[in-house]
């Protein structure tokens, strides 16, 4: 029998996007109708605007300090880790109402993900020359996609409830953050940092 040879899976930011998007797709479905059905369309397009303006923001300073920023990367997934255990912490053991969730994911994201985006994003350019990079973005799109269609089918199957969707959220993010740091630290140890 042949062996299995995907070469993308030896690529830790892969792996990051494929496992962190199946936690992600399994989980989402079951989040978003909550959410859904208890805030108002005022503050679905509040976090619209707020992430639009803060991805403005920060893109123009990752723009102009992209090489400083990305020093601290690693702070940022941990920050971004921790901050978010405490959010989905007090979800699951219901000291959030729903609205306060969604305006807090609201301001973590805005600020602390997209600052994470930017940061992958530079490390990316660090990592590959344009065909790699040409690769490594076909790659992300085949890993997403076929993470997603298992992540939903698991999600139409399972009857799952908020606890435990939340708690799937959050393996996802971790998982994530945990696959690029090691990516970060293979760059730094590189030099390309």
């Amino acid at each position: 029998m042949k062996k299995l040879n995907i070469i993308w899976l030896k690529d830790k930011m892969v792996v990051a996007c494929l496992l962190s998007n199946l936690f992600y797709s399994l989980a989402y479905p079951t989040i978003n109708k909550i959410l859904i059905t208890n805030i108002t369309d005022n503050y679905i397009a509040t976090n619209a605007m707020v992430i639009c303006a803060c991805t403005i923001v920060l893109g123009r300073s990752w723009n102009k300090n992209s090489n400083k920023l990305i020093n601290f990367l690693p702070l940022l997934m941990l920050s971004e880790t921790l901050i978010y255990l405490i959010l989905i912490s007090g979800m699951i053991n219901h000291l959030f109402d729903f609205k306060f969730y969604y305006i807090a994911d609201t301001a973590i994201f805005a600020i602390v993900s997209k600052n994470v985006m930017f940061g992958v994003n530079k490390l990316k350019s660090l990592r590959y020359n344009q065909e790699e990079r040409n690769q490594y973005d076909n790659n992300i799109q085949i890993a997403s996609n076929a993470s997603s269609l298992l992540g939903f089918a698991l999600n139409i199957i399972l009857d799952m409830n908020m606890q435990i969707a939340f708690s799937i959220i959050f393996i996802g993010l971790t998982v994530d953050n945990v696959f690029y740091y090691f990516a970060y630290k293979e760059t730094v140890k590189d030099d390309k940092v």
